[in-house]
């Protein structure tokens, strides 16, 4: 039963481990090859959402990149990828330590 389990479980994790590999290659891909444009930002948000983080988060992540790459009068693709992780990191760092910057469901409320 145990080695079913691992199994399942390796798998799984191998599975995860193809899926990180093939958004973070294309992550790469995106910023390596063009200037900031808006298809860029369209593809970096689709990205985004392609990575569950949801519509309106991955808007909301962009339109703050988006805006602190034009007050930094930023050029390159690739320089937007520091200003992206920071983005990331604070949404995952939140002050309430939820990981979120939207209210919290109320106790009870059914979670997806």
């Amino acid at each position: 039963m145990f080695s079913r389990l691992l199994g399942r479980r390796e798998k799984v994790q191998e599975g995860l481990k193809k899926s990180r590999e093939s958004w973070f290659s294309r992550m790469v891909q995106i910023v390596q090859r063009r200037q900031l444009d808006e298809a860029l930002w369209e593809e970096l948000e689709e990205l985004l959402i392609s990575a569950d983080v949801g519509v309106a988060t991955a808007v909301n992540l962009i339109e703050r990149v988006r805006e602190e790459a034009s007050s930094r009068n930023l050029k390159e693709a690739e320089e937007v990828v520091d200003l992206l992780k920071a983005e990331l990191v604070a949404l995952l760092t939140a002050a309430d330590g939820s990981g979120s910057r939207e209210q919290p469901l109320a106790p009870g409320q059914p979670r997806v």
